[in-house]
């Protein structure tokens, strides 16, 4: 069953009622932060389904990895999940209880990463 995180709207309560309704066996696992839920459901959520549902401001789906993640992963993850894009990628990391500078070295090995790759790419703080 695939794993979720959302960054929820001004009204939580309408958001996740949201969520419950679009997605199968929908159970809420946790949160991190006021605004982020994270929740398991049956159902594949993708983009058009984000543009059906207004009370969810970001959807993210959880990567599946054979070991644990770390931080330095995250420049390969980056890669790896844009492969597929066409022309200049630009991406966003969002991170919670990470120091600013942190944040900062992740975008720069993440466009190091793409570059390393032949990807031309900008990141949006």
């Amino acid at each position: 069953m695939p794993r979720y995180a959302a960054i929820l709207g001004h009204q939580p309560h309408i958001s996740l009622a949201e969520l419950a309704s679009v997605c199968e066996e929908f159970e809420v696992r946790g949160k991190v932060e006021k605004v982020v839920t994270l929740f398991d459901g049956k159902t594949d959520l993708d983009a058009k389904m984000l543009n059906m549902i207004g009370g969810t401001v970001v959807l993210a789906q959880q990567i599946k990895s054979a070991s644990p993640l770390t931080l330095e992963d995250i420049p390969k993850i980056v890669a790896n999940e844009t492969s597929g894009v066409k022309g200049k990628i630009t991406f966003s990391l969002r991170c919670y209880g990470l120091q600013p500078r942190a944040v900062h070295e992740l975008y720069r090995a993440s466009k190091q990463q793409l570059k390393k790759n032949g990807r031309p790419s900008r990141y949006i703080g």
